[in-house]
């Protein structure tokens, strides 16, 4: 079963080192903290326009090298993260204070040296509570944010056997959250309709429930698909092939393995470890069904 995580890539080495592997990024912020100098020592209620366009920047600064490092896997990410949180409290820029509750929540949940899932879930309904409710699309994303947490709180407490009455907790409020932010999610948003289908796809599987599993899992094909994602469509049909394999059709699940190979082998090198995976499984149901 694959779950999208939004996987941040490879990961960097650590924060020793950071000025060297990110001057550009690092001097953007000197020169905004310098040019924000005198409004960063005066009380926010005697800040001019100006000033806090000043301070909107440096916070923007801030968020990008927060993010190139979140994407290396790298826990520096956090401090630049909250001082542009801070930042942006500090001007009330609630919308940008949002995005980086949100990017927190993401770091909290993705990066390994900071895994925290209680800080995850925390910082996901900060980012919600933030949302008005006339954003349909921003509070679709920040309900299936925690939804994300809960199928992870799920998979933990499998992986440590906890009692069937907590992971059905889990999975219960993994459900909500997912179903919840189908119904906000305009009929045109092919990407998050995508991903969503497919974590529902993901929690019917492992709830045993066949039948609302595939069902999901062909609406994710259909809007994967329907945007060119030509990766998410294998990655939901490998999921296919797995539900299938489970439930004693590897006839039917050996189609859908191949179907995923085939995707996999089209995108290319960046996939070449799921299509060695997805062969692996053609060849064991193709022994299976003789």
């Amino acid at each position: 079963m694959e779950h999208d995580h939004r996987t941040p890539g490879p990961a960097g080495p650590g924060r020793a080192g950071l000025a060297h592997r990110h001057p550009p990024a690092n001097l953007r912020i000197a020169w905004n903290q310098e040019r924000a100098a005198v409004a960063l020592a005066i009380p926010a209620s005697r800040l001019t326009p100006v000033q806090r366009n000043q301070i909107r920047t440096l916070v923007v600064s801030l968020e990008y090298l927060g993010h190139v490092l979140y994407f290396q896997q790298d826990s520096g990410c956090l401090p630049h993260y909250r001082e542009a949180l801070t930042l942006a409290q500090r001007i009330q820029d609630t919308a940008q204070e949002a995005r980086l509750a949100t990017s927190l929540g993401n770091a909290y949940l993705e990066v390994p040296a900071l895994h925290d899932l209680d800080q995850a879930q925390y910082w996901h309904q900060h980012s919600l509570g933030l949302k008005s409710e006339h954003n349909r699309v921003g509070r679709a994303k920040s309900v299936g944010s925690p939804a994300r947490v809960a199928l992870e709180r799920f998979l933990e407490a499998r992986a440590a056997h906890e009692p069937e009455t907590v992971l059905v907790g889990h999975l219960n409020d993994a459900l909500e959250g997912y179903r919840q932010a189908l119904g906000l999610f305009p009929a045109d948003d092919a990407e998050d309709l995508g991903t969503t289908h497919n974590q529902l796809g993901n929690i019917y599987s492992e709830a045993g429930d066949t039948r609302r599993a595939l069902h999901h899992y062909q609406q994710a094909i259909k809007f994967r698909e329907a945007r060119g994602d030509i990766y998410g469509a294998g990655t939901t049909r490998y999921n296919i092939a797995l539900l299938l394999q489970n439930d004693g059709r590897p006839a039917d699940a050996l189609q859908y393995a191949r179907a995923a190979l085939h995707d996999f082998e089209r995108v290319g090198p960046g996939a070449a470890q799921d299509a060695a995976k997805a062969q692996d499984r053609v060849t064991r149901l193709e022994q299976a069904t003789g």
